[in-house]
């Protein structure tokens, strides 16, 4: 993949892989606060819908604040209401004078009735759900009656969607901005799922190679496009199929929705758009009471100038202005902290500086699985004087004794990093600390018997916070795939008897357990 991207050096390696996909939104804004000093718990919040969704909660002193994603508690209740509600957004912000297209809320799905409703609209026309989110229902482009009124069908039969929006079609291109405060911090532009033909491979094959690339990238990495009727019906519109073979450079379109959840590309778009675009946007978010930031959504045609918002998203994925495909990325989790807690702002630290990163396996295996119902990130690891260090030996002595002398050197000396089985007998550590310990520890390392050709060199890359033990060899896919397993494996056997133990014939049957053991000794 040729490289098209300029992403964020401080979140280079520090974004760990279970934070991929959505959780990179609440991930980054969790990091750039932590990395600051600032405290940061994260709490099991139990969702009206049935699903267990962590909130986590920023603090300094007096200072609070307690986020669903990314979204703090101090956006009102009214602005949630508003712009939750696509038409009451629209309404809303046409009485400010914010540029929104016309359209309306179906009163009834009757064929004569949609008719009449829609006499005042000119096609092309947009249909989508009153409340829908991730662009589930949105069809744009639509041509005709017949075409309206079929898709129309296809949200209530096969959507179960019975509060539809039509409004009519804006030309131009669909964009997503982050807007705070004053300012609109990146924009980038949503691309339809597509593919691009080569004049050899069939569309099919174009989408297997650009899925290959989705999952490369930390905001898309879960977003494949699957072939579904959806995509079958926009092809047949093209007069092709999955099996056709588009011609060199030809743009085949897969959906007619652009969201990056759907197949979309985020394509950095900031600089495009003009300022007048961009203060509207900001008119936009401060037109609604109480909303102090949003993800705003945009159309916008170059070639006329023309604009309107289509609606605003209280709590956004930023994933895309993080990690866009193509282009500059644009550090959103840093405006944020910056607003809310400008006190910090300027912090850093210096280029030797070790980059910690914290655990998310646990945030994700003990929060988000109700193990825990809340959890204090530690303090992030700073002093003046902290080094990392990459420590290449070789022993043959037991793995177990081995792990367990350096665990105890890592607690004593608050160290940071991981010991890793690079191959049979050799081993790699990765270790940040202050540089004196750090000197000593390697001293150590060589005054022992049973270790040797002790290699020392400086180490750059991010360094996950406590101690972690691989005892396989990291360079072996294979082994990773089988003990990966093996962990799913294990967790689940866990969580199986933590839920027997939890059982009220287990409790019950407690004192016939004790009986047994007395009567076997």
């Amino acid at each position: 993949m040729k490289k098209e991207y300029e992403w964020l050096p401080e979140l280079n390696g520090t974004i760990p892989n279970e934070a991929f996909g959505y959780a990179v939104s609440v991930y980054s804004i969790a990091y750039e606060a932590w990395r600051r000093g600032l405290t940061v718990s994260f709490k099991n919040i139990y969702h009206r819908s049935g699903k267990f969704e962590p909130r986590y909660s920023i603090s300094s002193g007096d200072n609070k604040l307690v986020f669903t994603h990314t979204r703090p508690n101090v956006v009102s209740k009214e602005a949630i209401d508003i712009c939750v509600n696509k038409q009451k957004t629209r309404e809303f912000l046409a009485e400010k004078n914010v540029n929104v297209p016309q359209g309306l809320v179906l009163s009834s799905l009757n064929e004569s009735e949609i008719k009449k409703s829609i006499n005042h609209l000119d096609f092309p026309l947009v249909i989508k759900p009153l409340d829908g989110k991730g662009g589930r229902g949105v069809i744009t482009g639509i041509d005709d009656f017949k075409e309206l009124f079929d898709n129309i069908n296809y949200l209530k039969n096969d959507l179960n969607i019975n509060e539809i929006i039509v409004e009519e079609y804006i030309e131009g291109e669909d964009y997503r901005a982050f807007v705070i405060g004053d300012k609109v911090i990146g924009a980038f532009r949503r691309l339809p799922p597509h593919v691009i033909g080569d004049g050899k491979n069939s569309i099919k094959e174009l989408l297997k190679r650009k899925n290959q690339i989705r999952v490369k990238i930390p905001g898309t990495y879960n977003m494949k496009v699957t072939i579904n009727e959806e995509v079958k019906r926009e092809l047949a519109k093209q007069d092709y199929n999955i099996n056709s073979i588009p011609s060199e450079g030809e743009f085949v379109r897969l959906k007619t929705k652009n969201n990056v959840s759907s197949g979309g590309d985020p394509i950095d778009a900031t600089q495009e758009l003009p300022e007048d675009v961009k203060k509207d946007l900001v008119q936009a978010v401060k037109s609604v009471p109480g909303l102090l930031q949003g993800g705003v959504d945009v159309i916008y045609d170059k070639s006329t100038g023309r604009h309107a918002v289509l609606e605003i998203n209280t709590r956004p994925s930023i994933r895309n202005h993080l990690y866009p495909i193509k282009g500059k990325a644009h550090p959103i989790p840093r405006a944020i902290i910056d607003y809310y807690f400008p006190e910090t702002t300027g912090i850093d630290y210096s280029e030797t500086t070790p980059r910690y990163y914290f655990d998310y396996v646990f945030v994700k295996e003990h929060i988000l699985n109700n193990r825990l119902k809340s959890f204090t990130l530690p303090d992030h690891p700073y002093e003046p004087n902290l080094i990392s260090r990459k420590i290449e030996f070789y022993s043959k002595q037991e793995i177990d004794k081995l792990q367990k002398f350096v665990r105890r050197r890592f607690h004593k000396m608050l160290f940071n990093g991981e010991l890793n089985l690079v191959k049979k007998n050799r081993y790699e550590i990765t270790i940040a600390g202050n540089s004196q310990d750090v000197a000593y520890f390697i001293d150590q390392l060589k005054s022992k018997k049973y270790i040797s050709k002790v290699k020392e060199s400086p180490y750059t890359k991010p360094i996950r916070v406590g101690f972690t033990f691989n005892d396989h060899y990291i360079g072996d896919s294979k082994m990773l795939k089988k003990v990966s397993q093996k962990d799913k494996e294990i967790r689940k056997l866990k969580k199986e008897i933590t839920k027997m133990k939890d059982s009220k014939s287990w409790k019950l049957t407690a004192p016939l357990r004790k009986l047994k053991n007395k009567i076997n000794k």
